[in-house]
Order: structure tokens, then sequence, then C-alpha cells
């Protein structure tokens, strides 16, 4: 599943947001079967980097159990992130676990995929910042556009 633009239910489903399921699926399957890659994927990206909310959250369990000392494989993980209720149950989470590690072509691509997730990451942020703006605007709050252009 490739998503170029997903619909954001959390606001307005009008506005079609840039996002990879594909790319933010495979940085965090590369983190899983190949750990020495975290240190790499932490160069481009954190958490809030992720669309995908459920991908974000096993990436939290993931920094977890690394600032702990604790191998991140696929049964720490799982258990972290049953613990955080993350999946409904435990076979929710096996599945989810094994089809993010099945997902990766090469764990030496991560840096690619990194990029991917980081610029959707950018164009999101970019959107957000525009509505805000919009919408202020449209509310007519005396808003200042030479302000808004030194931004």
């Amino acid at each position: 599943m490739n998503n170029d633009f997903l619909s954001d239910d959390r606001t307005d489903n009008t506005l079609l947001l840039p996002y990879s399921y594909d790319a933010e699926q495979t940085v965090i399957g590369a983190a899983l079967i190949e750990p020495a890659s975290l240190s790499l994927i932490l160069e481009h990206i954190n958490a809030e980097y992720f669309y995908d909310k459920k991908f974000g959250d096993v990436f939290l369990v993931i920094l977890s159990l690394y600032a702990s000392g604790t191998p991140a494989d696929a049964v720490t993980v799982l258990a972290g992130c049953l613990k955080a209720n993350i999946f409904p149950n435990e076979t929710a989470g096996r599945e989810f676990i094994a089809s993010l590690m099945r997902s990766v072509p090469s764990a030496k691509n991560v840096e690619s995929y990194c990029k991917i997730v980081a610029e959707k990451y950018y164009l999101r942020s970019l959107l957000y910042v525009c509505r805000d703006i919009q919408a202020e605007i449209a509310a007519g709050s005396g808003v200042d556009a030479e302000k808004i252009l030194e931004f």
C-alpha cells in the first residue's frame, strides 16, 4: 500500500496530506531486522515524523528499549507494544510486527526511506502552517499581512 496523500481524519477530510506508508513501514522494519540502523534512522527522523500513529508508537517503543540498553527485536518490541496497549491483543501485535519485518526490501537503503518520511513530514508541517494562516485570515482577526510574510 503506497499512499502519497491521505486525508487527515483528525481535522478536515478535504485536506489531503503527504504520506508514504511504504517508507514509514520500511523504516520501522529496518530498525527491527538491523538494530544497528537505528542510529542512522535517528539522524533523520523521530517519532513525530510518522503520519501513521501506530508506526510512531512502535518507534517510541523501539527507542525506549534502545535507551534502556535492551535489544529491540520482534519479541521485546512486541512485549513493549502490548504493555503500551498499542495492539488490541498479542496476535494482532505479532501480525503487525511480522508484516513490518517482511516489508523491508533492504536495510541498506534505510537512509533513503528516512528521507522520504522526513520529506513527507516537512510537507505536512507546511500544510498545517498554511491552514493555520488561512484560518486566521478567514476569522478576520486583524492579521497583519506583513507579519505573516515575515514568517
